[in-house]
C-alpha cells in the first residue's frame, strides 16, 4: 500500500504542472509585463505610459505595424535591450517567475 505523503505530493504536483500550462497560455496585457518596476529597472522610464509619450508621434500599434526598426532603435537607445521582442521577452520571463514562485 503506497505512502499518503507520496498520493498527497503526487496531487501536489498534477495541480501544479495544470496551473503551469493554464498561466502559459494567459494573455498577459503589457501593462502587467512592463511595470513601473521593470521600466525603472531596465529603462530610463518610470512607467510604460512615460515610454509611450518618449516615442515619436504616432500610435504605438502603428509603429509597431509599419515602422518596426524605428521602435527597436528607439528600445535599443533607451532601455538595456536592443529590441522591443528582447525586451517583452525579459518582461514574461520575470513574470512567469513571479506567478511559478507563488505556486511553491
Amino acid at each position: 500500500m503506497p505512502n499518503n505523503g507520496f498520493r498527497d505530493l503526487e496531487r501536489h504536483l498534477k495541480k501544479i504542472a495544470k496551473d503551469i500550462e493554464k498561466q502559459s497560455e494567459e494573455e498577459v496585457p503589457v501593462q502587467a509585463l512592463l511595470n513601473e518596476a521593470f521600466m525603472e529597472q531596465y529603462t530610463e522610464f518610470n512607467s510604460f505610459d512615460a515610454f509611450l509619450e518618449a516615442l515619436p508621434d504616432g500610435s504605438f500599434e502603428d509603429m509597431l505595424a509599419n515602422q518596426r526598426d524605428m521602435v527597436d532603435t528607439f528600445v535599443n537607445e533607451k532601455t538595456n535591450f536592443e529590441s522591443w521582442d528582447a525586451m517583452l521577452y525579459k518582461a514574461g520571463e520575470i513574470y512567469m517567475a513571479k506567478k511559478l514562485k507563488k505556486l511553491f
